[in-house]
Parts: C-alpha cells; sequence; structure tokens
C-alpha cells in the first residue's frame, strides 16, 4: 500500500511510454514490498482501532453509570490514543514516501539502461482518455527493476526500521468494584445497554450532535458563548445516558426479584435468574481483567427476553 510518484516527461512525439500500474504490476519486487508495507499497517490499524472502540465502550459505560471515577479516565486515555495515531501516521507516511523514491531512482536507472531516452510517463485512462504515446514498455522496465540490487538494498533497509511501539496504559478499576471477588456476578455495561436500547442509544447521540452544530452556528463569532452551550449540551447528553442505565439497572432488579410480573414469565429460567441476584455493571471490557467475578451478561440478555413485561417497556423506550 504505497504510491509510486512518477515524473512526467513531455516530448513532443514520444517513441515509448510506460505506466504507473504497468510498472508497478508486473514487477515482482514492487508486489513483495506493498505486501510487507500493508502487513505492518494491518497490524497497527488494528490495534489503534481495537484501542478506540474500547475507549468508546469505556465512555459510554461511565455515562450510563455516571461514575466520575471513569470519566476521570477518558481524557488521558483519548490522548494517548491521539498521540499514538499521529505518530503512526508520521512514521507511515516517511515509508511511503521512501519506497516511492527508491522505486523511481529504480525506474530511471531502468530507462537508462534500456537507452531509452524518448520515452514518457503516461496514463492509460484519464478525463480526456489515454495520454500513452508510442510503444509500452511497462514490463520491460519492470524485469529490469527486479533485478536491481541497489533498490533491493534500499528497500531491504527500509524495511528493518523499526515501527513505533504501541505501548497502551491500563485501566485503573474504580471503588465500585473495588470489593467485588471471584464470587461476584457482573454484566457487561456497554454490551447490555448496546444489545438492549441500541435504537435510544443512536438517538441521543444524534440529537447531542445535532443540538452540538446548531450551537456552533449559533455562536459562529462567540467562542466563549459557543464553549458555555456546547457544555450544556454535553451535560444533558450525559444525564440523558444516565437515565438509560438507571432503567437497564432497574430491569435487572426487577428480572431478579421478581417483580412486575416476571417471575411468571421466567418459570423455565428460575435458577438463572437467582443467578442476577447482586450482580454489579462493569465499565470495563471483559479482557482487561478489571471485571471481578462471573460474566453473567448473556445470561442477562436471554432472561430479558423471556420477560414479556420488560420486553414491551423496551420496545416503548426504543
Amino acid at each position: 500500500m504505497f504510491i509510486l510518484i512518477v515524473a512526467s516527461q513531455v516530448f513532443a512525439s514520444p517513441q515509448y511510454h510506460y505506466t504507473e500500474q504497468g510498472v508497478a504490476g508486473a514487477s515482482v519486487v514492487f508486489r513483495k514490498t506493498s505486501e510487507v508495507s500493508q502487513k505492518n499497517l494491518t497490524g497497527i490499524e488494528q490495534s489503534l482501532n481495537k484501542r478506540s472502540t474500547e475507549i468508546q465502550s469505556l465512555e459510554l459505560a461511565s455515562n450510563l453509570l455516571a461514575n466520575p471515577e471513569i470519566k476521570q479516565q477518558i481524557l488521558p486515555l483519548k490522548q494517548e490514543l491521539m498521540i499514538a495515531q499521529k505518530q503512526h501516521q508520521v512514521f507511515f507516511n516517511q515509508i511511503q514516501n521512501d519506497y516511492s523514491k527508491a522505486f523511481l531512482s529504480s525506474l530511471e536507472r531502468a530507462t537508462s539502461k534500456m537507452g531509452l531516452k524518448d520515452i514518457s510517463a503516461c496514463k492509460e485512462k484519464g478525463i480526456f482518455g489515454s495520454s500513452c504515446k508510442g510503444e509500452d514498455k511497462s514490463k520491460s522496465i519492470s524485469a529490469i527493476i527486479d533485478k536491481d540490487t541497489k533498490l533491493k538494498a534500499e528497500l531491504s533497509k527500509i524495511n528493518s526500521r523499526s515501527w513505533p511501539d504501541i505501548k497502551w496504559s491500563d485501566y485503573q478499576s474504580v471503588s465500585s468494584i473495588a470489593n467485588e471477588d471471584d464470587e461476584s456476578s457482573y454484566i457487561e455495561m456497554t454490551l447490555f445497554a448496546e444489545k438492549t436500547i441500541p435504537s435510544r442509544l443512536k438517538k441521543i447521540e444524534m440529537d447531542f450532535e445535532s443540538a452540538y452544530r446548531q450551537a456552533k452556528r449559533n455562536h459562529s463569532s462567540d467562542k466563549k458563548a459557543f464553549l458555555n452551550a456546547a457544555t450544556n449540551e454535553k451535560a444533558k447528553y450525559e444525564n440523558h445516558l444516565a437515565e438509560e442505565g438507571q432503567f437497564l439497572n432497574a430491569i435487572i432488579d426487577d428480572i431478579a426479584n421478581g417483580n412486575k410480573g416476571c417471575l411468571f414469565g421466567l418459570l423455565k429460567s428460575r435458577k438463572a435468574v437467582t443467578q442476577l441476584k447482586n450482580v454489579y455493571f462493569c465499565p470495563f471490557p471483559s479482557e482487561s481483567k478489571l471485571c471481578k467475578g462471573r460474566n453473567k451478561t448473556n445470561l442477562a440478555l436471554q432472561s430479558l427476553k423471556e420477560s414479556e413485561f420488560h420486553m414491551r417497556e423496551i420496545r416503548t423506550r426504543n
């Protein structure tokens, strides 16, 4: 995944031409280099995307639970992610640039070796059709490039560079789960909410984004007024999510205690309902190991499906 930068030479009537796609497509060295670059990039992107998703999940959980201890962790985590993203983008851009320089130099050596002075770089497809004139020498150039020992040495040096390490800070436990142990049971807050009230969560998010944009338009010339308005809208957004968190917590309490007709609808799952007593909502990803005890998220979701009373409440809310 890199771009071969070529410089077009203008001749009145060139005898030969080559295309970027033609040279790259026929070059084994180009293909292998592209594969190495893509492999490295894919691993980095997966790590960055996973961390970004975890932070978003943690932020949603902090709002649903209205937990200030968790909220204090969000900004430093976001800043850490942004720094990592920038470092890897800068490194990747440099790698791409160096690849392009190395291949361009090799291409120039190849055309010189072939004695092709009257040759132009062109595009097979453009706004006004093909700009290619003369005989296509792309494959012949690629064959010479693949034997270019200087190019291979330059590429080996570029590929030997170490990508910036990704070292994420650990999530910090909070007092609300400090006293839990391996005998406790928990429900993953974000997962449970996203499975239960997805439409409601999406609407709250969209309403906030709309209000934020409106505040920006209303106070385009007054930064202080905009910041105040944005802060107010963020507070409303967080309050709405906190209300949804209370709603979900009440549902679990009802199911666990057989309230509001739940017990009748859950006779087949009475043992499962008993296991939901005294569960707590954990805001962290399960793989963080900060959620102590046994994961009862799936049990809670299944039990909820068997409670027609609460399913009606949820359908109304969504």
